[in-house]
């Protein structure tokens, strides 16, 4: 018995194993849920694990193809994506912080702090002074969907057999597919959510 069945939203921001897991005890899973929002896998650039393949789908590739093969309804925020439109720089956080210095907002900054100095490193592909927030992002189209600019339907594929390819995502138009792929966010809208939300709370 689903107590919230064909309500229920997902939102899965990290390898969907456990997604996974649960398809394959229970086959009606899949369309027992209204919607599953995934953060994983890249639409036309280079992963950050490896040039093939973004982290969530590359540590467990095998529950990935499952998943997105399994039927569900399914909208896929791609890492390059949010490495392009999903990028906040430090000088643009620490303007907002000093607008309200909230609890909230200072609490962002302090578990973030580690972030923020991996990717100064370089070492997640993207050389900046800031945060990617891919995550975050991810929330904020579901929460408030005018953030979504486009999408496209397709069809994806997962490689798991090859070592050099592993984890890459392979997605190809497909209008008669379940699965959409975000595009094309409204960056103003997703920062103006974020800060509005560190400094003021999220509203029902």
């Amino acid at each position: 018995m689903y107590k919230y069945k064909k309500n229920l939203i997902i939102c899965a921001q990290a390898p969907l194993t456990n997604i996974a897991l649960a398809t394959l005890m229970d086959n009606n899973f899949p369309k027992n849920v209204k919607h599953l929002y995934i953060m994983g896998g890249t639409y036309r650039h280079a992963g950050n694990i490896t040039p093939a393949a973004e982290y969530n789908f590359f540590v467990d590739p095998e529950a990935a193809y499952i998943v997105l093969k399994s039927g569900f309804n399914a909208t896929i925020l791609p890492w390059d994506l949010c490495a392009e439109h999903g990028t906040i720089t430090i000088d643009e956080i620490m303007h907002n912080y000093e607008k309200n210095k909230t609890d909230l907002f200072k609490f962002y900054l302090d578990v973030n702090r580690s972030a923020i100095e991996y990717n100064k490193s370089g070492k997640s592909g993207i050389n900046i002074n800031g945060l990617t927030h891919s995550d975050s992002l991810l929330m904020s189209c579901i929460l408030n969907n005018d953030i979504i600019m486009e999408t496209k339907n397709v069809r994806v594929d997962i490689s798991i057999e090859d070592e050099i390819t592993r984890g890459f995502s392979s997605m190809i138009p497909d209008d008669n597919s379940k699965i959409k792929v975000i595009t094309r966010i409204n960056e103003d809208k997703f920062k103006k959510f974020l800060f509005g939300s560190l400094q003021n709370g999220i509203k029902d």
